[in-house]
């Protein structure tokens, strides 16, 4: 086909495209709007899973397919918010413009794309949105929007919505996002739905509005909350509510909660979690105790440590004893650590260990370090001698570098070494740098012998990151019981 003919062709082809309807996609793809606009309109097309342009659909309809580009391979969704964010404030007129579009899938983007981008131009059109479109998905994006930006011009329609909208999990969503706004204007409304949301509980779409109400007042901080917590916590029929009003009173720090969490602790009925990351009540009640600080709390915390047959109430009273800083949790946190038959339980009694930095740990926790059958607390124990600084735990760690089966706790173990600064280890460390089949390993050999032939260290300042496992099972791998 010659040039002219293709060229002709090209010409009618539009012509086509124009008495199909499609005049307003054309001009706008070729005329109206900026190079901002056009390629915003495509990220948030491409990010919604309509790479097409309204002018490709009208060339589809007309059947010129042919003169449609080759579609690219779809992209990672993390580089397509990227690229929105590299425009910055720029695509907020743009995204605004797009949540009248009959799409909702195209609203829902440029209503996530608003939240990530935080201009607050955006605010009452998200308001808008939140008040007035008709799809639940579209209007809990709106949520979180609002919430990501925290402007406070959200608060009362956010209160309308979690008091008024009709699906449960907008109604959820809401309270979440006034939890995290922090604003007091949110107290009577959330008090409000705890005591009287007619939503379910626990269901495919997450947790009863109920429970979100429970935990956000916890948030807030408003010590007007207590008495209807400590009423969901002792009378409810929902093991949910009870566990989110233990949380929230736990956040409050109330001391007329010590004695509802201590009952509930010892005596609530539901001992068992529905899901393996949702633990019992009595769990998040033995928690709750922690965070008040009373000292008639350890008895009980260190009784449930030792007796309880639930893993989650030994897990959580550990980390309650952890917070609670009574140094008579010590010996309580050595023996969970040596006889407790969960793999989980002995890492938070081990971890926990670190916040007292008694050095009558050393020698347990050294033992642990080459006894232990779960990794994740021979770890945990490389991190808590660090922290103790003392240098009976050098030939332990030495052992464990040359020895122990798992490259973490190898690595561990000579960064720890390195922190001691004892001249002892520089040959073990030497020897592992040589011979170790595991790069960490090898490279944390070598940083360790620098840090101790350069006499720079101070013991017992390795930062340790949070690496707790999640609640019951997973987190960092399968924790052996």
């Amino acid at each position: 086909m010659s040039r002219r003919r293709k060229i002709i062709l090209w010409l009618c082809s539009i012509l086509l495209v124009l008495a199909a309807g499609g005049a307003g996609a054309f001009w706008w793809h070729w005329q109206a709007t900026t190079a901002v606009d056009r390629k915003v309109r495509q990220l948030v097309y491409e990010a919604a899973g309509y790479p097409d342009t309204s002018f490709e659909k009208n060339l589809r309809k007309c059947k010129l397919d042919f003169l449609i580009r080759e579609k690219p391979k779809p992209r990672d969704w993390g580089v397509v918010i990227k690229e929105i964010l590299d425009v910055g404030y720029s695509a907020t007129p743009e995204l605004i413009s797009l949540l009248d579009n009959e799409n909702g899938d195209i609203r829902s983007q440029a209503v996530l794309f608003l939240g990530c981008i935080k201009d607050s131009r955006s605010v009452e059109p998200l308001i808008q949105v939140l008040q007035k479109d008709k799809e639940e998905e579209v209007r809990i994006k709106a949520i979180d929007a609002l919430e990501n930006m925290g402007d406070k011009r959200a608060v009362e329609p956010l209160i309308q919505s979690l008091l008024k909208d009709e699906k449960r999990n907008v109604r959820r969503h809401a309270a979440m996002a006034l939890g995290e706004l922090g604003d007091k204007r949110a107290v009577e409304p959330l008090i409000c739905a705890l005591r009287y949301d007619k939503s379910p509980s626990y269901s495919s779409g997450g947790r009863s509005v109920r429970a979100e109400a429970a935990e956000s007042l916890g948030r807030l901080g408003d010590k007007k909350a207590v008495a209807f917590l400590i009423q969901a916590l002792q009378g409810d029929e929902d093991s949910y509510i009870r566990s989110a009003a233990a949380t929230a009173l736990g956040e409050l720090g109330d001391k007329s909660a010590f004695i509802p969490l201590l009952q509930a602790m010892q005596t609530d009925k539901d001992s068992r979690s529905y899901y393996d990351d949702y633990p019992c009540v009595r769990a998040y009640a033995a928690k709750a105790l922690g965070k008040l600080r009373d000292a008639r709390a350890f008895e009980p915390l260190a009784q449930a440590l030792e007796k309880s047959a639930d893993d989650f109430v030994r897990r959580f009273s550990a980390e309650a004893l952890g917070e609670l800083g009574d140094i008579r949790a010590v010996d309580s946190l050595i023996k969970a650590m040596q006889n407790d038959q969960s793999g989980n339980v002995r890492w938070y009694a081990v971890m926990c260990l670190r916040k007292f930095a008694d050095k009558r740990a050393v020698e347990p926790l050294a033992q642990a370090l080459l006894k232990d059958r779960d990794s994740m607390v021979r770890l945990g124990v490389t991190f808590t001698l660090a922290k103790l600084g003392d240098k009976r735990a050098v030939e332990p760690l030495m052992e464990a570098l040359r020895k122990d089966s798992d490259a973490a706790v190898r690595a561990s173990s000579a960064y720890t070494l390195g922190e001691l600064g004892d001249p002892r280890a520089i040959s073990a460390l030497e020897e592992a740098m040589q011979n170790d089949n595991d790069t960490e390993v090898r490279e944390r050999c070598k940083e360790a012998i620098g840090k101790i032939k350069s006499a720079t260290t101070r013991p017992g300042d390795l930062s340790v990151p949070d690496m707790r496992p999640a609640g019951g099972k997973g987190g960092f791998g399968e924790v052996a019981k």
